[in-house]
């Protein structure tokens, strides 16, 4: 093997790996954002306590996450996962996706 060789092939390996990651991560957030919508969803259908928020529930909800330091969850954002979640409702009945995380079997389609 020449140098040349190895270093275009550390390269590649580099490239192909980040490839992978970036799909992967991609893949995961595309689903945890679909599961924040659905959850949103199912608690205004659902939630015993939801007249206490009112119209405000998606700015509360941004508002306790971020004084919990989650980043990336503004109002903004909540409200397209939750386009999202309404958007795609047959995901709720996916088991592959409903495997993904912990506690979603919990989650009724909608």
């Amino acid at each position: 093997m020449k140098y040349e060789e190895l270093i275009n092939d550390i390269s590649n390996i580099n490239n192909s790996t980040l490839t992978t990651v970036e799909r992967a991560i991609n893949k995961t957030l595309t689903i945890r954002n679909w599961f924040i919508g659905a959850y949103i969803i199912e608690y205004e259908q659902n939630g015993v306590d939801r007249a206490a928020y009112g119209t405000q529930l998606i700015k509360n909800i941004a508002e306790d996450l971020k004084s919990r330091k989650i980043e990336g969850l503004s109002d903004r954002n909540l409200k397209n996962f939750r386009q999202f979640a309404l958007a795609y409702p047959a995901l709720a009945k996916d088991e592959n996706i409903s495997a993904f995380l912990p506690g979603s079997a919990r989650l009724k389609p909608y």
